[in-house]
């Protein structure tokens, strides 16, 4: 008569390793993603901040940045006292028009495929050819930035 009891047991307990494995797994790869969206950002930052201490002229291409992806638009937004282009996207246009986001420096804007926007990043004195420069990507970016003295100026290749 012990052995059904066992047998459902045994059976309950397999269940809840299954259950806690795929659990934990996908833990796992939401983790992966976030370091990979950390790691982009980290090289973006390092690439912005080391044109800043090159001669003025100078030039990169940030194509070889692997971009996320998730992230399914990056936009360049100026200061607060920049003019703002036209902006197709609601969603978008709410959000750079709101204070909080736009403050004294260039604000990074990362959009994923689901239009949700990721928490922004700020460098200071790195500006878009336009305001904003909102380029799509498609795990990279065709854009080049380029050290123009007393700041760094981005613009689509």
């Amino acid at each position: 008569m012990s052995q059904p009891f066992v047998f459902i047991f045994i059976m309950f307990v397999v269940a809840l390793v299954i259950f806690i494995g795929f659990k934990l797994l996908g833990q796992l790869v939401d983790f992966g993603d976030d370091v990979g969206y950390d790691a982009f950002l980290l090289h973006l930052e390092e690439e912005l901040e080391g044109l800043k201490d090159l001669s003025r002229g100078s030039s990169i291409s940030l194509a070889s940045l692997k971009v996320p992806e998730e992230v399914k638009e990056i936009c360049f937004i100026g200061q607060a006292t920049s003019p703002i282009g036209v902006i197709s996207n609601q969603n978008l246009r709410e959000v750079i028009n709101d204070p909080v986001v736009r403050g004294d420096n260039t604000v990074f804007l990362f959009l994923d495929r689901e239009d949700r926007f990721y928490e922004p990043m700020r460098i200071e004195n790195v500006y878009g050819s336009r305001n904003p420069l909102c380029v799509e990507t498609e795990g990279s970016m065709n854009l080049r930035a380029t050290n123009k003295g007393g700041y760094v100026l981005v613009e689509e290749l």
